[in-house]
């Protein structure tokens, strides 16, 4: 019915829309929330379980530190009783850091990226000419590497309508710009003197200590799929958590497996300890662990346990890696912060090496 030309029925239907609009809208965002949460279940139980196995690994080795069992040998003992004080030390700091979201998160490897910087600048000869060439390295690339990752989310534009591709930045910047930069300011110096060896050392450090690192954060800013194409609406924190965690739990497993089972030395000049058992038995076990804890992830078991032992083959080339250029500068560690194993590039050097490789292929076949 009409009156004066105008529909009753249109106007019931606009006013409808007018008030379902917005609370469609509001419950749209308040499941996205919900999805996207950033510490969700699975995170806390995977966070649970770190804690309660390092709790228990503790009490163990206290109760037999004030045992006398023959078959405990003392060093070992000793030896892991430190390397739990460190993991417990990466544990807090990589928990604080998530406790402060993905900023949070970013700075915590930015410090670690610093620290094991300056580990690998002090270990290698430099001269006045390189101070230029290091306080960019420190002070500029190494920050503008990490900020480059944190502005991923903030969905700057430039043009107008034009989203600003940060990883296009952030994944060449150190490889293309840096890998110029440094050299031809270690140049203005007028210092020629082992100028290849020099450069060379700096560009390798930024490469390893801060361009490879950082990729571990950059997973915090992916958006994750299953590989049937489905959202993943589970926690990035989480998953950068199982990421870290399957990487030390590849050298324990690979140390464990080479101290038992190893008779076969990859390379004795380089590392007496690395042996092919530990390299396959630790890479396999690796593999069955991530599967199991697959749920923390958008992967399938299958996914979860070729990914892992990737991690673990990575990790094992980082560990074979610093080894040689320890034993090229004649040192047994990097530094002596983290009581128990050493300096920080010590303990993040399966990082350094997985990091980028998990992220890449991440981000190819679980990304949008």
């Amino acid at each position: 019915m009409s009156e004066g030309g105008w529909s009753l029925v249109p106007l019931a239907g606009i006013q409808d829309s007018v008030l379902t609009a917005p609370m469609e809208a509001a419950t749209e965002v308040a499941q996205q929330a919900v999805q996207r949460a950033w510490l969700n279940l699975p995170t806390y139980t995977l966070l649970g379980v770190v804690l309660a196995v390092l709790a228990i690994s503790t009490l163990v080795a206290r109760y037999l530190d004030h045992q006398s069992i023959p078959s405990v040998q003392p060093a070992m003992l000793k030896r892991f009783m430190l390397r739990l004080r460190a993991w417990w030390m990466m544990c807090v700091a990589l928990v604080l850091g998530l406790m402060l979201h993905r900023v949070g998160t970013v700075i915590l490897f930015l410090l670690l990226s610093f620290w094991a910087l300056r580990e690998f600048i002090t270990m290698t000869p430099t001269r006045r000419g390189d101070h230029r060439a290091l306080f960019l390295s420190l002070v500029i690339f190494t920050p503008l590497q990490y900020l480059l990752i944190a502005l991923g989310s903030t969905g700057l534009e430039y043009p107008v309508g034009r989203p600003i591709d940060f990883y296009g930045l952030y994944s060449i910047m150190i490889p293309v710009y840096a890998s110029v930069i440094i050299p031809a300011w270690i140049a203005f110096s007028n210092d020629h003197k082992r100028f290849l060896d020099r450069a060379a050392q700096i560009q390798a450090g930024l490469m390893v200590c801060v361009y490879s690192l950082s990729y571990a954060p950059a997973l915090l800013y992916l958006d994750l799929k299953t590989s049937a194409g489905v959202d993943w609406k589970g926690s990035n924190a989480g998953f950068l958590f199982y990421f870290v965690l399957i990487s030390q739990l590849a050298d324990v497993l690979q140390w464990t497996w080479g101290r038992f089972a190893g008779k076969n030395v990859i390379a004795p000049s380089v590392s007496g300890s690395r042996t092919w058992e530990g390299l396959i038995g630790g890479a396999l076990s690796t593999g069955i662990f991530g599967a199991l804890l697959s749920w923390a992830t958008p992967f399938q078991m299958w996914e979860a346990a070729i990914l892992s032992m990737i991690v673990a083959i990575m990790g094992f080339a980082g560990g074979m890696t610093m080894s040689a250029i320890k034993r090229d500068r004649g040192v047994n560690d990097y530094g002596t912060l983290v009581m128990g194993h050493a300096g920080v590039l010590d303990r993040i050097d399966t990082l350094c090496f997985a990091a980028p490789v998990f992220y890449h292929l991440t981000r190819f076949f679980f990304s949008q």
